[in-house]
């Protein structure tokens, strides 16, 4: 299965919301292509929710991962 086959089925799901950052938008760089899909039958994108489910086109670095990883850790401590 192909991945625009995977995007294709998951935006026929009920309720699902797709965000798919693009240049010159208000989104980061880094996540420009991917695609964020969220729960949200009122078409408004949750800000107090992560998405289900993402597509994301950049490998990040293992830096940034440990970075992330050290933010994640405050944030549960």
């Amino acid at each position: 299965m192909s991945m625009e086959q995977i995007l294709s089925e998951v935006r026929t799901y009920d309720g699902v919301l797709e965000l798919a950052p693009v240049p010159r938008s208000e989104h980061p760089e880094i996540s420009w292509g991917d695609h964020f899909f969220y729960y949200a039958p009122d078409g408004q994108v949750p800000r107090n929710r992560q998405p289900y489910a993402d597509r994301a086109l950049e490998a990040l670095s293992d830096a940034h991962l440990a970075d992330q990883r050290r933010v994640e850790q405050r944030r549960v401590q």
